[in-house]
Order: C-alpha cells, then structure tokens, then sequence
C-alpha cells in the first residue's frame, strides 16, 4: 500500500475516532444530563470515561477545603488492587494535582517512576502511567478524575485534550448535581431544624430532645449512628443515642483529660473535628473505635456561651471517607440546638433541683427534729437525699468502741437489708481513718481499682461510691456512704449536699444519743426512784404494821410478809425467839414440800444454835403458810440475816430469792434495814411487857376513853379515871370488883355483841342523858390470856353533832322541797291575792267587810313572804353583778384581814379618789382577794408588806395595752404587792394553770389562782403579774370601770301609782286556770282586753290568728306541750320586737339561762295588783330597740317600780323580799 493510500486510510481513522469520540461525547452528554443524583452521576462518569480515554482503573476526586476525597472509584477490585475508594489526603501532598491546580491544565505522567513528586502509596505502586484532568465549575477546581494505567507511556497529548473535554462536561453534570443536592440538603435541614425547634418549645424532657436530635442528625446525614456526649464534672457520659451501638454507649464514661479520645478534644478545643479512617487514627480512643465498630467520625461542641456543655458526634460503621468540612456548618446547626436544650434543661433542672432540695431539706430538718425514733429518722433522711443526689445503696455508719469499729444503723437500696444493718465493721481500713482524719468527703470514681476501697455486701457492683463524714462539735461521729452502681459521677454539689445531710444526720444522732442518755438515766432514776419508793413504801407499811403489834409472834409475821412483798422472793423465812417462847413463820410464791419445810427447820435450828449458842426444840416451831399450790425449790441460795438486839441473836431471816440468784448489796441493806426494825420493834415489845402494868396505868389514866381490863373471871383489874366515872354512872362497881351488868345488859352479852359487832351502845340517865359505846377486844396471850379489854367512849357530843348534822341535811331537803313546791303553792297564792285585790277594789265591797279582804291580802303577802324565806334559806336564789365601789369593798376587806393576818405583816391602801365604780358579784371579788393575800401571807413568812393601790386607767386606741386583746375605754386598776420571796422566772407562765403549785404536799391545791384568774375573767376583766426574786410580787387586776348610778327621787313616788290601760290587747298563757282566771280579771280591772291559752302550742295559734293586734305576751314558765322559754323564741321568730313579760313560781335563778334576749321582763308569783299594772305600763312605753334584762336585782336592794325587772313593787316590802 502506497504512501497516499496510508494517509487516507489515517486520515479515515482519524475521522473514524474523531466520530466515534463524536458520538460518544454525545450520549456522555446525555447521560449525564439524565440525572441530577450525585452518587448515580458519579458512577455514570466513570462508566461512560472509557469511551473517550482507555485506561486500567479511574476515579473521581472531590475537593473539600483543602482536601481533596475519592468519591469514586472503578477498576481497582476487578484487577486484583486495594480500593481507594474514601480515602482522602491533604492537596498540598499531592503534586501532579498541585500542578493542575497552578495550571489549570490536564496533566499527563507517561512514566510515574520518573516522576520524582509521585507519591508512593501501597494502593498505587503498581500505576505506570497517569492521566488526570481538573473538574472546573464557575472557573473554581471542585474535582479531579485520574486515570491509570499499569502500560508505561500508555497515555499521550490526545488523551489528556479528551479527558479535559470530558471533565468540562463533567463539571457542569457534577455543578447541577451539586446544586439539588444542596437545595435538597437545605430542605432536609430546615425540616430538621423544623422539629426539632418544635420538639424544644414542647417539652423540656433533655433525654427526649436530645434522643431527637440524635435521631435527626442520623437521617439527615444518613449516617448509622449519632450521640450526644454531656459534661458532668471532669467526665464525658454518653447520656443520648440513636441507631447502631446506642445500648453500648449509653453511660460510658471518659475523662475529660484523655489526649486519645476524640469527645474529650471537641470540649478541650471547643472547635468541630472530623476523622475518617479512624481505625487506623490515633486522635480517637480505639477501645470506643471498637466498641462501636466506627469507621468515621465527626464531633461538634455543644457550646453555649464560651462553656462546652457536651459534643453532638456522628459515627459512621461502613465509609472509611464518610465526613468532609461541608458537613461540619449543618452539624453546628444541630450542635447549637443541643446545647439550647442542654441549656434549657439545666436550668429547669437546676430550678427543680434548687426547689427539690428546698423541700428535702424542709422535710430533712423536719425529720431530724421530731421526737421520732433515730433509726427511723436517719431512713427518712437516707430517703431525702435519693430525692436530691441519685444512688444505688446508702448506708449510715457510727463509731463505737473508741471510734475502733462502724456499725451499720440504717440503709437503703441492699438486696438484703436485713444483713447489713447491725453488721460492725473494722473502722482501721484507710477510707475510715482518711475519713476522720481529714474530715473531708472522698469520692471514687471506680473504687473497684482502688485498693483502699473494701467491698463489703452489694459493694462489688459500685462503680461511683462517695463517704461524707458526720461531724459534730469538730468530731467525727460516723460517716454515710452513697453507692452507684453505674459509672455515674458526683459533681461538686452533689457532694457539698452530701456533708449538708451529714451534718444534719451528725446532729440528729448527737441529739438522740443526748436524749437517749438522758431518756436512759430518767429511767435508770424512775426504776431506782420506783424501787426506793417501793421499798420506803413496804417499810412504812412494816413499820406502820409493827406499830400496832403488840405480841412477838405477830414481830416475825409481819417481817416475812413485808420481806416477801419488797424482794418478791420464792421463800422467806423467819424465826424468833424470846423469853415468851419462839415464832416460825414462812411466805412462799409456791406452797413448799414437806421435805423443804423439815430442811428449814432444821437449817434455822442448826443456824440459830451457831448464831447465838443456843438449841432450839424443834417442837416449838410453828409453821405459816401463803399458798395452797406444791412447788419445788432448790435451797441451796438461801440467804441468812440474824435479827441482833443489842449483842444477842433474837431472831433469824432465811431468803432463797428468785431465779436463784444471790442477794445483791441493796437488797441486802433492805433486809439489815428490816431486820433491825424487827429487832428494834422487839426490844420495844419486850420493853412493853417488862413494865405493861406500870405503863398501862399510866396511859390508861391520861385517855380520853375508859379504858377496862377484865381478867377471864371478869373482874376489873385496870380501869383509868374515864373508866370509873362511867362505869360508876352505869354501875355501881369498884375496880377489883366483879363486873356482871353494865347497865341492864349482862357482861357477857355485852361482850358477845362487843367483840364481833358494831360498839354495843348504853344510854346513862340523867339531865342531860349520856351514851357510851362499849368494844370489847379478847385478850388470847400472856399472862392475861382469857381476859378483856373493855374501850368505853362517851359518844353524847358525836350524837349531837350527828343530829346536828341530820339537823342541816332535813334542812336542805326542806330548801329543795320548797323550790320544787314553790310553783304550785305561789299559783294558789296568785288566785288567792288576786281575787281579793280584786274584790278590795270593788266600789260594791260593803264597808264592814273591807277589812276583812285588807287582812285576806296580807296574810297572802306573808305567805308570799315565808315562800321566799324558805327559798332563801335553801339558798335557791341567786346572786348577780352590780355596781359598786371598789375601794369601798377593799376597805372592808382590810378591816377583816387585820384582825386575822400576823401583826409582822402590814397593810397599805393607796388610792387618790374616793370612788372607783365597777359592776361585780362582791361574793366572787371577796374570794379573789383572799386567794391573792393568803398567798402574799404565805410569801411572807418573817413579815412584810401588804399594799393596795387603787386608780383610774383610760386605755385609748394609740395606747399599747398592758394586757393581751384588752379593749380601749375606762378601767379600773387594782394592784396587789407583797414584799415575799418572789415566783421564780420559770414559773410566771404556769401560775395561772390549774393544780399548778410550789408548796410542798398538803399545804396548797394550786387552783388559788386559777380561781382568781377565773373569776376576773367573769368580770371582763384582765390580771397581770409582775415578779423578782427576793423583792416581792405584784398582782395588776383590771376591772371595767362604770360611771356612778344615782336613783330619781321620782322614780320611788312613782311606784304608787296604778297607771291605766288604753284597751291593749293581751294574750294571757297559763296552764293552772285558776291562776288564768285570777289574771284575767285583774287585767281586764286595769282596762285590758285579754285573749288566754293555756299552752305554748295554743298561744302560737292565737297569736298566728290576731298577729299584730297582741300588744303584749304575759305568760307562765312551765306548761305541758310547750313551755314558756319555748314559746317565747317561737314568738320572736315571728316578730323580732314582741313584748314578754313571764309570770312564774319559780326561782328565776333556777330557769333564768333558759329566757332568750328581747323584749322579756318577768313577775314572781304570786303577782300584786300594782306590781303587775307598773310593770306592763313600763314594758308597753318601752320602744322598739330598748330591752329588759330577764335577771333579778341584786340580793339586799329595794326593788324599783320603774324597772321591769323586779318580783314586786309593793311599797314596804323590806330589802331582799322575792329575791
């Protein structure tokens, strides 16, 4: 083939590659321009790349800062190579892309090896050619696609000029592509954004949010996992997670401080890090890199501030190239809104801790503070601080023995409480000793690790711990520890509140300890006291027992009785002999075997004879017994006490006490103290016999008895001077003599009836006639054995007084007999007078029988008079308040105590006015001035002063009261002072309580003042005292004061007069008719109209039916159906301003707390004509608004016509009549 047809057939070629590159450039276009997915455009370059260049292997390099990234890669698996794929390098350690950088150009590499920039990697020593082209969009090198080729020189000019072409039309593909993706990023990203703002103003609930974020951020980022690392204390705590390997990374713990974790460097450096292939980096903690199978990573600050809170992490498992610098501006966005919800929840955290631990310590103290068990407070305390400081297991530890061991007193959070608490531990480990030696808190973060932790219980699952001392008064008294059982830390407030609750627990356990010691010796003292008290109590009752013996046998009785009770022992014994002859006596908790009882015996025998030299026979021995059931005893504890008289033996105890135990020292000076009041009581016995006749004549002779000793034939061997005078009244027998009859009684009879009766009772004639009571007592011992003593007491003044007393008893009866009778016996006295006043007044009357009807009239006011005489001596009436004048009452008061008070004490009154006017019931004021002046005599014991001072106090609004809720207005003062010994500080505020006293027993009941306290209440009034020791006190009384009341001469002309009546409609009420007609005529006599009822039930008919026509109510108190207190509230329910007057036999002070307020008077039976037109004259003026009170006038007064309140009017009648 010639030369020219080699050029065209080139030439052909030429075109044929040209069309082919054409055509091929064409559908690269077109399939490029199909898509706008970056991954799918990315795989279409490099398969569509080798149509324009051929080539072994291709891939795509993106540029990011200024590192460069392969995103794609073709040819390197398929020929037997490492992939590239993902890996990224600095694009200053590239040259050849450094050179297209500069250039702007494809560049062509035939031979890499003589290349001296080429940079030698593993993955790519087996290239021999290059060719690579710059990705240029907008004029900017966002990319490179290299290819190779294991051919050297495989790649020339044309090459390069081709993937340059292709490239450009790859930059524009990879610029649109860029540009969705962006868009699409933003949009993904402000959806994100989106919920999670919303998410942030829904909840503050931190592990919600930051789960969210985490869950956000591994979608948008499609990653396989996302963290949030949190700060606490010098610790980074996985606290939130989403996707691969959460459950493995929640509360992992690293130290902030750890140069190889990559967490711990985001915070240190406060700036975002990113690291691919981080399996094979060192910048990231490989033991995480493992645990959670990470390829790439990227950590963002969570920053708020210039404060680090946490780091937002993403975690890729599978792309070793996964995290680029385009990724780091949308995960600050993330990262911002973490720290904003970290922030956010610290602070409520902190507002609800802040008030959490305001309450807890509230309820702490609260707790600590009450009177509640110690082992319960400390539960509560322990289950205070899990409120504030989170943990697993608590427990609270005191030292003992010399602060040598720790006690567990109370824990919480054990799988197996019951074994800890109580347990005692060894307190020389050297957590213990730091402890107290630095008193200081210590915290282990893994205290497994550390040797100086030692594991006891569930301890071996602690993985934070922390021990806080319990100091009180600069010492240690214990410590309490908190357990977690995960690696959760506690910060520096946590700890500080720790010592808080610690200090709060110190003193609470020094508080209880206190109050135990104190609650212990109390009743260490009440036990000792009780016993002391019980002991004195048995030995009073023995001594008061051996008192009244009068024979030795009894002696010894009594001593085993009283021992038996005081020791509670299983056997006393006791034995006694004398010259009279011996005594054997036993007390037992258990009737004792007839072997024990020959033992005793025989023990007291052979002890005896030892003691005193004596033998005694055992025949003489008398046995008692207190029990009818059969014990067994073991006497081998028996206690022996001799009873000494002088230098010799009288008398043996033998004590086997319970549980047989031995005697300890104070029951042993117990039973010395009886023994020698046995012995003491029988040298006073043996004394008594050697002189009884001697003595007895010369007792006898002084009694205010007679006093008769009879020997068994009945002759009078002793008689006093008592005795002779009676019996020579009764009988005329002689001492010596042989008494048969006293009186008309034989003396056997008499002592018959004496001995086992009531005293037999003799009546001596005579003016005035006598009575004696005779006892008569057998005499079953001694050298009188057979005989009797005669007592004969003259008992005339005790039968007098007897019926003096019956006297006063039928004398009450006769009081109440006549209040209860009082009702019937005035209405009968009402138709009585009533009738004739009535007829007294009748123009009709015959002169000559005037007077008559005159005499009717008083005789009826006498009986009247007599009822309220009885009534007043049954002291049936009632005393009330009224005005008087207090300086007047206190004078008298001093003139009585003068007379009566010792002559070292003196009495001053001091008052500047000559009235100070107050309304009191002058019985109840007497009593409150005795009270307080036999206290200040009493208080003045050696003499002193007495003073009364009188004045006027005007308490006006801006004044300070000198008592409590006192009102403003004119007072009366009254101060009482001594000059005695003072009331102790600490007893001022007790004075006034009820049975509270200072005297000793018997000497003051402490109600005096409560009595007086009492009774200024009564009166409004107020007391005050005022008190220094040594000086004296003062009593300060506070009465109302009230202005002087002086009575109208006109008011006493007035009560004469017999007002008529206008025809005012009555309404009558009474349910005797008698009285109802007797009170009908009268009333209509005076000009009245009268309805009458003879009940409450009736009454209120009538009244529904005339209503307001009724211008007065006059009534009886006590009726059938409804009684007058009844009627007359139903009335004022009906209207408000009705007039009532009660017309009633009884007492008012019997009924008067059953009258309502109102318009209410009332009139005492039986009623006089005058007294009854007065008072409903009086009522009728009344007007609306003005009341009469339903009391009766003071007792003593002179009632007055004028005042409604009155039981009679008629002139005459002397102070004090119906009252």
């Amino acid at each position: 083939m010639d030369n020219d047809q080699l050029h065209v057939l080139s030439v052909g070629e030429d075109q044929a590659e040209q069309y082919d590159l054409l055509n091929a450039m064409h559908d690269i276009t077109i399939a490029l321009n199909s898509t706008l997915k970056l991954d799918l455009l990315l795989n279409l370059i490099l398969s569509h790349v080798g149509r324009v260049v051929p080539h072994d292997t291709a891939d795509i390099m993106l540029v990011e800062a200024n590192r460069v990234k392969i995103v794609e890669s073709r040819g390197y698996v398929e020929l037997g190579h490492a992939s590239t794929l993902g890996m990224g390098f600095l694009l200053d350690n590239l040259p050849n892309l450094c050179r297209m950088v500069e250039t702007r150009r494809p560049l062509i590499i035939p031979h890499v090896q003589d290349y001296p920039d080429w940079v030698d990697i593993p993955e790519s020593r087996w290239i021999q050619s290059y060719v690579g082209a710059p990705i240029i969009v907008q004029d900017e090198i966002v990319g490179f696609i290299n290819l190779n080729s294991a051919q050297p020189g495989f790649f020339n000019q044309a090459h390069a000029q081709r993937l340059q072409s292709f490239a450009n039309q790859a930059g524009i593909a990879l610029r649109n592509a860029h540009l969705l993706e962006a868009e699409r990023k933003q949009r993904r990203l402000a959806e994100t954004l989106g919920r999670v703002g919303l998410a942030l103003n829904s909840t503050l609930d931190l592990s919600e949010l930051l789960n969210l974020i985490c869950q956000e951020s591994s979608i948008l980022f499609q990653v396989d996992a996302a963290f949030v690392w949190l700060v606490q204390g010098d610790e980074l705590v996985g606290f939130a997670g989403y996707g691969v390997g959460r459950e493995k990374f929640i509360d992992v713990r690293l130290p902030l401080p750890d140069p190889q974790s990559l967490g711990p460097r985001v915070i240190r450096e406060k700036r975002p890090i990113f690291v691919n292939k981080a399996r094979r980096s060192k910048r990231v903690n490989q033991a995480l890199v493992e645990l959670l199978q990470v390829e790439s990573i990227l950590g963002v600050p969570l920053i708020k501030g210039d404060q680090a809170l946490g780091v937002l992490m993403l975690i890729d498992t599978h792309n070793r190239q996964r995290f680029s610098q385009e990724d780091i501006e949308t995960v600050i966005v993330l990262g911002n809104y973490a720290a904003i919800a970290v922030q956010n929840a610290q602070q409520f955290e902190a507002e609800r801790k802040q008030r959490e631990l305001a309450e807890t310590l509230r309820e702490a103290t609260i707790a600590l503070t009450s009177p509640l068990d110690l082992w319960k407070v400390l539960d509560i305390l322990l289950i205070q601080i899990e409120r504030v400081i989170p943990y697993d297991s608590a427990c609270v530890f005191l030292l003992q023995d010399q602060d040598t061991r720790l006690k567990a007193v109370a824990g919480r959070g054990f799988s197996n409480l019951e074994t800890v608490i109580g347990q005692v531990y060894s307190a020389d480990d050297e957590l213990s000793q730091e402890l107290q030696q630095t008193r200081q808190p210590i915290y282990l973060t893994n205290p497994g690790q550390d040797p100086r932790f030692c594991g006891w219980g569930d301890t071996g699952q602690v993985r934070s711990w922390l021990g806080v001392p319990m100091i009180v008064q600069d010492m240690v008294i214990g410590h309490i520890t908190l357990d977690r059982y995960k690696a959760v830390a506690f910060d520096q407030a946590q700890i500080a509140l720790a010592q808080t609750f610690a200090t709060q627990a110190a003193m609470a356990i020094q508080k209880a300890r206190l109050y135990e010691e104190v609650q212990q010796h109390a009743a260490e003292l009440e036990t000792r006291v009780s016993e002391r008290t019980f002991e004195l109590q048995v030995l009073y009752e023995l001594a008061q027992a051996l008192g009244k013996a009068t024979q030795l046998d009894e002696v010894i009785q009594l001593v085993v009785q009283h021992t038996q009770r005081a020791l509670s022992c299983e056997v006393v014994a006791g034995f006694l002999n004398t010259a009279v002859g011996n005594s054997f006596s036993i007390q037992a908790s258990q009737s004792l075997p007839a072997a024990l009882e020959l033992e005793l015996q025989e023990k007291i025998t052979s002890r005896f004879g030892q003691v005193d030299n004596q033998v005694i026979d055992k025949a003489d021995l008398k046995l008692f017994f207190s029990s009818q059931q059969v014990g067994q005893f073991e006497s081998n504890f028996f206690t022996e006490i001799p009873i000494w008289l002088g230098e010799t033996a009288v008398g043996l105890l033998i004590i086997l006490p319970q549980k047989k135990a031995q005697l300890n020292p104070e029951q042993r000076r117990l039973l010395q103290i009886i023994a020698n009041q046995a012995a003491e009581t029988i040298g006073r016995l043996q004394l008594i016999l050697a002189a009884e006749h001697q003595r007895l004549e010369s007792l006898v002779a002084h009694l205010p008895n007679g006093v008769v000793l009879l020997d068994a034939e009945r002759h009078i061997v002793l008689a006093n001077q008592m005795a002779k005078e009676l019996i020579g009244a009764i009988t005329q027998t002689e001492p010596g003599d042989k008494l048969t009859h006293l009186g008309q009684s034989a003396t056997d009879f008499i002592l018959e009836i004496a001995s086992s009766a009531p005293p037999f009772t003799i009546e001596v004639p005579g003016l005035p006639s006598r009575h004696v009571e005779i006892t008569a007592n057998p005499i079953t011992a001694g050298a009188e054995a057979g005989g009797w003593t005669l007592v004969i007491r003259d008992v005339t003044e005790e039968r007098l007084t007897q019926k003096l007393i019956q006297q006063q008893e039928r004398m009450a009866a006769v009081g109440q007999l006549a209040a209860g009778i009082a009702h019937d016996f005035n209405n009968i006295l009402t138709s009585i007078i009533g009738f004739a006043e009535l007829l007294y007044v009748d123009s009709n009357l015959p002169i000559n029988t005037k007077g008559d009807v005159e005499r009717i009239i008083k005789q009826g006011q006498r009986a009247a008079h007599l009822v309220r005489q009885i009534l007043d001596f049954g002291r049936r009436t009632i005393s009330d308040k009224r005005p008087l004048n207090l300086l007047l009452v206190i004078k008298e008061f001093i003139k009585l105590w003068e007379r009566t008070i010792p002559e070292d004490i003196l009495i001053d009154l001091e008052a500047e006015l000559d009235e100070y006017q107050i309304k009191a019931d002058i019985i109840q004021l007497q009593q409150a001035l005795t009270n307080l002046a036999v206290n200040a005599r009493d208080a003045m014991p050696t003499g002193g002063r007495l003073r009364f001072e009188l004045s006027n106090f005007m308490l006006r609004p801006d004044d300070e009261a000198p008592c409590r809720s006192m009102s403003t207005g004119a007072w009366v003062k009254l101060a009482i002072s001594d000059t005695g010994a003072g009331i102790l500080p600490d007893h001022l505020d007790k004075i006034f309580e009820p049975f509270f006293t200072t005297k000793e027993v018997g000497e003051g009941t402490g109600l005096g003042l409560a009595q007086v306290y009492g009774i200024v209440q009564q009166h409004d009034g107020f007391i005050d005292v005022k008190s220094q020791i040594g000086r004296g006190t003062t009593f300060i009384l506070y009465f109302p004061a009230m202005a002087s009341t002086v009575q109208a001469p006109a008011e006493m002309a007035a009560r004469l007069d017999m007002p008529p009546a206008n025809q005012e409609l009555i309404l009558l009420v009474e349910d005797n008719l008698d009285v109802l007609n007797t009170t009908t005529a009268m009333l209509k006599y005076l000009g009245y109209r009268v309805l009458t009822a003879t009940n409450g039930l009736e009454a209120l008919d009538i009244y529904d039916q005339y209503g307001q026509d009724i211008a007065l109510v006059l009534s009886d108190m006590t009726m059938p159906k409804m009684g007058g207190a009844e009627l007359i509230q139903a009335l004022q329910q009906r209207n408000p301003h009705i007039k009532v007057i009660i017309l009633t036999g009884y007492p008012l002070g019997l009924e008067g707390s059953q009258l309502p307020a109102g318009f209410v008077s009332w009139v005492q039976k039986p009623p006089m004509l005058k007294q009854l037109a007065q008072v409903m004259h009086r009522l009728l003026k009344a007007g609306a608004g003005v009341e009469a009170s339903a009391g009766p006038p003071p007792k003593g007064s002179t009632p007055s016509a004028l005042d409604v309140t009155t039981g009679s009017i008629t002139e005459g009648v002397k102070a004090g009549d119906g009252w």
